[in-house]
């Protein structure tokens, strides 16, 4: 119940903090299928079905807390019926449902429970719903829940194609009971091939057993994995089937009145309209609605709403497209060679916990550890059972990183791995006393020799994760972790011998195997380099990022690389920064993130891939209650930054739950604490991108997308334009909304710092080198002509202090017009 716990404290403090107060838009434990329309207040989504949590006795509390048979749901939780409310006391054969005593194993509106009632004209059969038929079996066997007739052996029920050999439910084809039951094959017949023993073994394959899905024993001994179904067929008994039919309801089509099919040829009453509301396409609607056709909408193709409950038809597309969104676009060739929409910034290192808070929250990305040494420990070429072949070597599966990887896969998650963590048998010597420190043997990077089995690693997480196998999908691969440490990546040095050309030359070896298999197993996947926030500054145990990645990028060749950056606040213990972190301390941190965008466009102006950034880990730390707030403030403020910063598609945020290691150490930066109650940090973490929780919450600049706010501020001498924050005393004195993303007829603009290492003012500009000036980032798209509600942006300058800003007024306010910037949205 931690996860219900935390989700109604984390409402609590939201709805506490809310000028409007709480409603259905707020923190939301999703668990199913998005229900249409969405649920109200009291009402939770389950699976597409609108509950009562409080009362449901399937879904009591939260999602699939299902009651036991001899509970009921009361205020959310599971509790034992008093046999009091009933008078005279109910026998030990029945309960107690509200004040009627009823035998919960045979009633159908309270079957196993109080008020869970079955589909109409369906028995309930020892306290389920019998939505199977009977059957009537021979031979000794019995009717399992599923209507088949099947061995019953010892207090198991065996599957049809077993047989029950000493109280076991086992096959035929194994070497102890091959063809009957304790006929053990040895001596010169040692293998069980077709029921029969046999002197030697030939592997069968999944064809010759017919088997489409699943796995199966390839009569050696020998697990055959036989792939996974296609579209939306289940896999059963290694054939892909159509799954069961499950009966629809109104509130997942949603329908409220009139009576609709249930999918499964059965019907359903969905109600009466009230008042002077029709009945129109099963949804109560307003007779003087005026219905919008689907060119009126914009529509394409597929089924849309006229705006007056209506369904109507808006055409199909052709064969090689898909209908989406009613647009029609162009088919992908298969999932693995599309590459995931993301749907905002907002992403989490999850730390293996509630996957339903992380996906109900709107967290849209997350990054997960896939360990080289934990996936092959040995290399081998023969294959255990649990073991997966990859390029003819064996891998170690980890079903929990499976499962989270598919569920988030399945909730529009995109998913980003972090490969690194090298085997034994594979990495070089570093960590006698006389070289540099490393956190642990597995950050010593591979010996010579040993990249391509790195890459080929990598190249096995691409195809295992690459969407078509029923596994989910990894669509982006940072290659080892923050290269530029000693600490995370070590390439066994010394002090005397440690050269910065062969540094980059041991990680381009496996940056460069590992792109090369990745990119065979999915086109489009984004292959990352990784790096700490030391980017201008050598200091303890990292190299500066910026002339690592000038002496790597030769080495590269022609692959599309792209950096994977970790922003922490200069002072990881504290939770403050600031727009001259760069300046002064050689960091890029959350205050001057754009610092690094403009760099990479600057450096690389004819290589766009270079100009994309996922920030794949970085955090703030809360230890203690007044550091929470500050915490709290800053993430908000580091969302409004990064947001303003072009080029950045991913922040991923570091880490969910507090570490036990890292908090007896001062750090704390996780969003809950260790016993899992929410710091305030998670109230804005949560919400910050949620539409409609209420005047005054902040949105952390999430309310204004797709613009970003260019901002002209003042320190009582000199002004600055950015879009992120501004240095300490600098005063927001006028708005403009721009666009993030570039679209037709805009330009892209760049906030230079003029004058002195943290400079006396900044300039706007739209070219790349800031004309020679420092260039603090890329801020935004203006439009390069007039477009409807915009108003012109002027460059202006004051000849006597030196001064620049920007003003809508031609005349730059009794200034010297420099130039024309472009248009954007006057606030």
């Amino acid at each position: 119940m931690k996860s219900n716990r935390l989700y109604w404290s984390t409402l609590a403090i939201a709805c506490a903090m809310m000028a409007n107060g709480c409603d259905d838009a707020t923190i939301i434990a999703y668990e199913g299928d998005k229900c249409v329309p969405e649920c109200g207040s009291a009402m939770v989504c389950c699976a597409g079905t609108c509950v009562d949590t409080n009362s449901d006795a399937y879904h009591c509390g939260k999602c699939w807390n299902q009651c036991r048979n001899h509970e009921v749901c009361d205020s959310g939780s599971c509790k034992s019926p008093s046999a009091k409310t009933c008078s005279p006391a109910c026998d030990s054969n029945r309960r107690c449902c509200g004040e009627t005593c009823i035998d919960v194993l045979t009633d159908p509106k309270n079957c196993g429970t109080c008020g869970v009632a079955c589909p109409d004209g369906i028995a309930c059969v020892d306290g389920k719903c019998d939505v199977k038929p009977t059957c009537q079996c021979s031979d000794g066997k019995v009717c399992d829940e599923n209507g088949d007739c099947v061995v019953k052996c010892g207090s198991s029920l065996c599957r049809p194609d077993e047989s029950c050999c000493g109280n076991t439910c086992t096959t035929l084809d194994t070497v102890k009971h091959c063809g009957s039951c304790d006929n053990a094959c040895q001596g010169n017949a040692p293998f069980c091939q077709y029921g029969a023993c046999a002197d030697k073994c030939s592997p069968q394959t999944c064809e010759a057993q017919s088997a489409q899905c699943g796995t199966v024993n390839d009569g050696c001994g020998n697990a055959l994995d036989c792939g996974s179904c296609a579209d939306v067929k289940v896999c059963t008994s290694n054939q892909c089937v159509d799954p069961p039919c499950s009966p629809t309801t109104c509130a997942t089509k949603g329908k409220n009145c009139g009576t609709i099919d249930d999918g499964c040829g059965g019907k359903l009453n969905c109600g009466s309209c009230s008042g002077a509301k029709e009945c129109k396409n099963n949804v109560c609607t307003n007779p003087e609605c005026k219905p919008k056709t689907c060119a009126e909408q914009g529509k394409k193709c597929g089924s849309t709403s006229d705006g007056c409950g209506i369904t109507i038809q808006c055409g199909s597309c052709s064969s090689s497209q898909d209908c989406k969104n009613n647009v029609c676009v162009d088919k992908p060739t298969s999932v693995r060679d599309t590459y995931p929409v993301r749907k905002s910034i907002k992403s989490l290192q999850p730390d293996f916990q509630d996957r339903a808070q992380i996906i109900g929250n709107e967290v849209h990305g997350v990054a997960m550890n896939l360990v080289w040494a934990e996936w092959q420990p040995q290399q081998s070429k023969s294959c255990g059972a649990n073991q997966v072949q990859y390029d003819g070597y064996c891998f170690n599966k980890n079903q929990a990183i499976i499962d989270a990887i598919r569920e988030y896969t399945n909730h529009g998650v995109v998913v980003t791995a972090v490969v690194y963590g090298v085997p034994d048998w594979a990495r070089r010597d570093c960590v006698n006393p006389k070289k540099r420190v490393v956190q642990a043997p597995m950050f010593c990077a591979p010996v010579d020799g040993k990249a391509s089995d790195y890459g080929r690693f990598a190249g096995f997480v691409a195809n295992f994760f690459n969407g078509e196998k029923g596994n989910g999908r990894v669509a982006d691969f940072v290659i080892h972790n923050e290269v530029n440490s000693y600490m995370w990546f070590n390439i066994g040095c010394s002090d005397t011998n440690c050269n910065l050309n062969t540094w980059t030359r041991v990680y381009a070896d496996s940056y460069n195997a590992a792109y090369d298999y990745i990119k065979k197993e999915q086109k489009n996947a984004k292959v990352l380099i990784s790096f700490d926030h030391y980017f201008g500054a050598t200091k303890g145990i990292s190299y500066r990022a910026d002339n690592f990645l000038k002496t790597l990028v030769p080495k590269l060749g022609n692959r599309d690389w792209m950096l994977a950056f970790h922003s922490y606040p200069p002072d990881l213990a504290s939770p403050e920064f600031g727009a001259n972190d760069y300046n002064n301390h050689g960091i890029i941190s959350f205050g001057n993130i754009g610092v690094l965008a403009g760099w990479l466009r600057q450096n690389y102006p004819n290589d766009p891939h270079a100009w994309e950034i996922q920030l794949t880990e970085n955090g703030i730390n809360g230890v203690g209650a007044s550091m929470q707030q500050r915490q709290q403030a800053q993430l908000c403020q580091a969302f409004r930054n990064v947001l303003g910063t072009p080029g950045i598609t991913s922040f991923v945020y570091h880490r969910l739950v507090d570490h036990p290691d890292e908090v007896a150490g001062g750090l704390g930066c996780g969003l809950w604490n260790e016993d899992r109650s929410p710091k305030p940090a998670w109230t804005t973490f949560a919400l910050a991108n949620r539409k409609g929780v209420g005047a005054g919450w902040p949105s952390c600049g999430f309310d204004i997308l797709p613009y970003v706010p260019l901002m002209r501020g003042y320190n009582g001498k000199k002004h600055w334009v950015t879009s992120r924050q501004f240095p300490s005393g600098v005063k927001v004195e006028q708005t403009w909304h721009i666009l993030r993303e570039q679209a037709p007829n805009t330009q892209l603009v760049y906030e230079c710092r003029v004058g002195g290492p943290n400079g006396d003012h900044t300039l706007i500009s739209t070219l790349a080198n800031c004309e020679n000036q420092f260039n603090m980032g890329p801020m935004g798209y203006v439009y390069k002509t007039q477009v409807a509600g915009t108003s012109p942006i002027y460059r202006c300058y004051i000849a006597t202090t030196g001064d620049h800003f920007i003003s809508s007024d031609p005349n730059c306010e009794g200034q010297k017009e420099e130039s024309l910037i472009g248009y954007g949205f006057k606030k």
